[in-house]
């Protein structure tokens, strides 16, 4: 195997020896959703283009993906990631968000048809979604609550 600096490139900030600000790198997919996360999250272009298309990535937007377009074999209706900090959770919630809001325009975006073509998706759904960011929710005091409260600032169409 090759070292590690012989097959990746260090981002720009690295490779000139300056510090990076770590808050870069704890996004909250809220502010994603809100337009005041920083721009490589907040740009599904961008976005794209910085990904790294890991398997659990893939396998996790295929799903989604595949499920969106009405096929529900070898699709979960409810899916739990679990991983340590830093293991992609928010970032894979981020690629669902712009791939689901943005539609066919997401095509476009750098990695995207090849991640559409691995998972075997004939044809995509229009940009349609409902999603909700519960990270800031208090517990309900009744079933439905805490969706009910959260609907008309959190769920969009």
């Amino acid at each position: 195997m090759e070292p590690w600096y012989k097959v990746a490139t260090p981002r720009k900030e690295v490779r000139e020896g300056r510090s990076f600000n770590p808050d870069e790198f704890a996004i909250h997919l809220e502010q994603v959703i809100a337009k005041t996360a920083p721009e490589d999250y907040r740009e599904p272009e961008q976005f794209f283009a910085r990904t790294c298309f890991t398997r659990a990535l893939c396998e996790h937007a295929g799903m989604v993906l595949r499920r969106l377009t009405g096929e529900t074999a070898n699709t979960a209706p409810v899916m739990t990631l679990i991983t340590q900090f830093g293991g992609g959770k928010t970032h894979t919630l981020t690629a669902l968000y712009h791939l689901v809001t943005n539609g066919a325009e997401a095509m476009d975006y750098p990695g995207v048809s090849d991640l559409v073509k691995a998972a075997g998706i004939k044809h995509r759904a229009p940009g349609q979604g409902r999603y909700l960011c519960g990270q800031r929710l208090g517990p309900p005091a009744r079933t439905g609550d805490a969706v009910d409260r959260c609907r008309p600032a959190a769920c969009r169409r």
